[in-house]
This record gives C-alpha cells, structure tokens and sequence, in this order.
C-alpha cells in the first residue's frame, strides 16, 4: 500500500474521506438527528442555494452546470427524505500536485491516470489506487476499516460495481 492509516491518522497516497458533515437550519432541522445517505462536500453549495431560494444559473456564459445535489429532503426528513444525487460519495485526490496552467494542457486521461478514487456507499468504500491495487471495507461489520476484502471472492460483485464507477469517472 502506498500510504498507511491507523485510526489517528492517514499518510499521503490513502485517501480517508468519511468525515461527518453537520448541518443546522433554523425552522427546519431538529437537533440529535441523523441522515446515513452518504453526500459530498460539493453538495453544500447546491443546499445553500435551495434553502437560500436564490434563482438563476449556476454557472457563467460557456461554464458548466452547478454539480452537486440539495441536502433539503434529507434536512426536512432525515429518514424518508427525498434524495436526487447518488447512491455513493466520490472523493479523488490528485497523486502528485500539478500546476493548473498545467492541467488545462492535460489530456482528460492524463489527468485521470493522476487520480487516486474513493467511493463510499452506505455499506461499503471502495478505494481505487490502480489497476492493481485497490482496497474493499465492510463499514458495517468493520467501521475502522481494518480488512481488506478486494482479495475475497465472495465480494467479486461488488468489487465490480464500484470498479465500474471508476471508470464511468
């Protein structure tokens, strides 16, 4: 493995992206909540938006759609919730750090040959370094992440479907 973790830390090269993300709105939220779907950090600034009943584009002439999805139905009904984004988290991490005046020049395949990926859903995370290495946890029956199961075949399937989403990045 190319870095190394324990439960107080995390070396470069192994992205640990599951952190808790609290969210109060006056009116809206109850305290002592809890929501289990995994988001992302690039789903705040679509919340914000939405609770904020801002209106209009997201993006400038020749820009890109706003990426992400509102945290709203899950805030206003954290177990029933309605939710539009994903059934899985992505975080990437760059390997090495490259200018962006050198990224612009990048080939998309480039740029993705320098990513490290993990995928979080409710149950697992899948964490992508390369073609042949990559790492499989069980969150529920092993919340500090301490087996690796990408090696067992009784998880082939899954392995599979989180590979997929690797490459559909």
């Amino acid at each position: 493995m190319k870095g190394s973790k324990s439960p107080f830390f995390v070396n470069v090269g192994f992205i640990r992206p599951h952190k808790p993300l609290f969210i109060r709105v006056p009116g809206l939220t109850k305290g002592g909540q809890r929501v289990d779907e995994p988001v992302s950090l690039i789903d705040i600034y679509p919340t914000l938006k939405d609770l904020c009943g801002l209106e209009g584009p997201t993006f400038t002439e020749g820009g890109h759609p706003l990426s992400g999805h509102s945290l709203r139905g899950l805030l206003e009904d954290p177990e029933g919730g309605k939710w539009a984004g994903d059934d899985v988290a992505i975080t990437a991490i760059s390997r090495n750090w490259i200018a962006p005046k050198e990224m612009l020049k990048m080939s998309v395949e480039k740029l993705r040959e320098n990513q490290e990926f993990s995928i979080r859903s409710k149950q697992y995370r899948y964490v992508y370094i390369s073609d042949d290495e990559s790492y499989l946890y069980d969150l529920a029956n092993d919340p500090i992440e301490s087996r690796n199961l990408s090696g067992d075949a009784k998880y082939k399937k899954v392995l599979q479907e989180f590979r997929k989403k690797v490459d559909e990045l």
